[in-house]
């Protein structure tokens, strides 16, 4: 029999899914192009980001790719059932135009909002930068 939450996730899933976002069951942190153009400020940001999404009781997928091709979303945190669904952005150089562009494709029915975290800030200091990722979530 299915717990309460693991209900949560699978509806959600299915949902994000029937939206035409290839989420998966695993939780994993994946790179775009095999860790060769990906910087490490970006890598980390999006290690920090997800354990901390996880650790609020997100389920997480990274690179999530929408099967039209139209758009690959950094982080996917879902099957949270008293917050919200999120598409997280780690951005090195963010641009207004092209956030805005990302949000018009990321945000469907079944994603509620779009977090951007700008890693031009963040300290090179692991615990200084885990702090830094989590108020720049602000969840």
């Amino acid at each position: 029999m299915m717990k309460k939450q693991q209900k949560i996730e699978l509806e959600q899933r299915k949902q994000l899914q029937s939206d035409g976002w290839n989420v998966n069951l695993e939780q994993s942190i994946k790179s775009n192009d095999g860790f060769v153009n990906e910087t490490e400020l970006h890598l980390i940001a999006k290690i920090f980001s997800a354990k901390h999404l996880s650790s609020l009781g997100y389920r997480i997928n990274s690179e999530v790719v929408h099967e039209d091709g139209h758009a690959e979303i950094d982080i996917l945190a879902y099957a949270h059932a008293q917050r919200l669904t999120y598409a997280v952005e780690i951005e090195t150089n963010p641009d207004d135009d092209v956030l805005e562009s990302k949000r018009k494709k990321y945000l469907t029915e079944n994603i509620d909002d779009m977090l951007v975290v700008d890693c031009r800030g963040m300290p090179m200091n692991m615990i200084d930068a885990q702090r830094y990722i989590q108020e720049e979530l602000n969840v």
